[in-house]
């Protein structure tokens, strides 16, 4: 969702906001016995000697690379592959470094020491790996990154109406039985009003449209 809006942001903002559902947890992953088994490697490492696996310009493992490179001055290599399938396999066979990707896909992989989580790209901890850091823990700040789910309507929609729908949904999402569902996706139940959620969005479309400038994309 961050990619798409921050590309075309008239499509979002031309939609009353209900609420957000679920922010996901994502993080930086490689190899267990890979060269950069921490960020000391890639930070000093010479301009473009790094490999970084994607899903494909603009996506937001993509978007994730970008952002570490503005905020640790390095120049890492993006390769795009297919599908998370593909690159996950590539890092298996450490045909690439490293990816910046969402931790519900490789979560197995991680327990079982087939890949190492480096950092996770939210402001606090995931519940799923509690002892892995965050990027600003691990020395990357203001490198937060997250997908997330949630609830728009036609523009017009009558305040009450968004309110009802609003209620109804946090109340649904402050349940135990969701909240474990949500965590075994690598997500998290978020509780929130209308005008949170528009806050939240309006942040992201800045964040990553300073990005995606620096980064040269292109909307085709």
């Amino acid at each position: 969702a961050s990619a798409t809006f921050a590309l075309k942001p008239g499509v979002w903002f031309r939609r009353g906001r209900l609420c957000m559902v679920s922010p996901d947890s994502r993080g930086t992953a490689c190899p267990p016995s890979g060269r950069n088994s921490t960020y000391r490697p890639v930070q000093n490492s010479g301009a473009g000697s790094v490999n970084y696996a994607h899903t494909g310009a603009g996506g937001m493992p993509h978007l994730a690379g970008e952002l570490f490179q503005l905020r640790t001055g390095t120049k890492l290599n993006a390769v795009p592959y297919r599908g998370g399938g593909d690159y996950t396999t590539a890092l298996l066979s450490k045909a690439v470094d490293a990816t910046f990707g969402n931790f519900a896909i490789r979560f197995d992989l991680v327990q079982v020491g087939k890949l190492r989580a480096l950092g996770v790209l939210n402001r606090t901890r995931s519940p799923l790996l509690p002892d892995v850091p965050t990027m600003a823990e691990a020395g990357v700040p203001d490198c937060e990154v997250n997908t997330f789910n949630g609830l728009l309507a036609p523009a017009g929609t009558p305040p009450n109406i968004i309110k009802k729908i609003s209620d109804a949904m946090n109340e649904g999402l402050a349940t135990a039985e969701i909240q474990k569902l949500m965590l075994a996706h690598a997500s998290e139940a978020k509780h929130n009003t209308p005008a949170e959620f528009a806050a939240y969005i309006a942040a992201r479309l800045e964040k990553w449209v300073e990005v995606g400038k620096a980064a040269g994309l292109k909307v085709n």
